[in-house]
């Protein structure tokens, strides 16, 4: 839920809690209250670690680009593709394979 709504802050997580329980669903807002009636001490530190990188791929997009390997993703990004040329051309045909389409047409 963190992820899916980009909740980076107790105070955002604890606030969509509330609406959830107006709404009957008290869930959440027993998780970050702790059963309390305040937010939990420890729940930005929760959320933050839902940010955190889980693995080496995942670190990567935290570092900052700078010198050598920056130029070199601009050059990539500027430089036109082998694959396509000006003479390259598109032809979009409409095709399904299946689903209500094809239920539709039995």
């Amino acid at each position: 839920l963190v992820r899916e709504r980009k909740i980076h802050l107790a105070e955002e997580l604890f606030s969509l809690a509330q609406s959830l329980n107006e709404g009957g669903e008290p869930g959440l807002l027993n998780y970050c209250t702790g059963g309390g009636a305040t937010v939990k001490k420890n729940l930005q530190k929760t959320i933050d670690a839902v940010w955190v990188p889980t693995s080496q791929e995942d670190s990567g997009h935290q570092k900052v680009l700078c010198g050598p390997k920056l130029q070199e993703l601009q050059r990539r990004a500027l430089k036109p593709s082998k694959k396509c040329s000006e003479n390259t051309s598109f032809k979009v045909v409409e095709l399904c394979v299946g689903g209500l389409a094809s239920i539709l047409d039995a």
